[in-house]
């Protein structure tokens, strides 16, 4: 078991903790994600950028790789071991960099001249049939690979401020949801 923190990383191995911080080679002690791939690989999103960690190392990405930001929100993977990051320009802030695809060799970046409703993207997740869903401070965006769709406030949800997404074992898909929005 691995725990993000504001300080570093924890894995906890059912007997003691392990702490990882920028001393062993992580980009930036504040945490917010984290991801295990199909090879078992950790990967980690920091304030600093995005960590991949084999068991032994870490392999620090930036936007020197292709990120549009360093800050990394929620991490998630997709078919074919792509693995997506939502990225924003620090705490608090109101803006954002919108979404990145990883394939394993270089980023693509998506924002909303790509059809996203919002570059701020507060939480990733793939549902049934391989779909990925955007939580944003807009809405929702489901992307199927080539096309995104979004839904707001004005095609029933509650709130454009999505704060997380799961997918239960009937494949219904559920939305947390941040603020109460006008109605339309």
């Amino acid at each position: 078991w691995s725990f993000p923190t504001l300080v570093g990383l924890s894995r906890y191995d059912g007997k003691e903790f392990v702490n990882f911080t920028t001393k062993d080679g992580f980009p930036q002690n504040q945490t917010f994600a984290f991801h295990q791939d199909s090879d078992d690989t950790m990967w980690f999103g920091t304030l600093g950028g995005v960590s991949r960690y084999d068991g032994k190392e870490f392999v620090n990405f930036t936007t020197k790789d292709g990120l549009p930001h360093n800050a990394i929100r929620s991490i998630e993977g997709g078919s074919g071991g792509v693995l997506w990051f939502a990225t924003y320009d620090e705490l608090g802030s109101q803006t954002g960099n919108g979404i990145s695809r990883y394939d394993g060799k270089e980023f693509t970046n998506f924002t909303t001249k790509d059809g996203l409703p919002s570059n701020i993207i507060t939480t990733i997740h793939q549902g049934p049939g391989g779909i990925l869903w955007f939580g944003t401070s807009s809405g929702i965006s489901r992307y199927d690979g080539r096309t995104f769709v979004n839904f707001t406030i004005e095609d029933g949800l509650a709130s454009n401020s999505v704060y997380d997404i799961f997918s239960d074992q009937h494949g219904v898909i559920w939305f947390c949801l941040l603020y109460t929005s006008p109605s339309p």
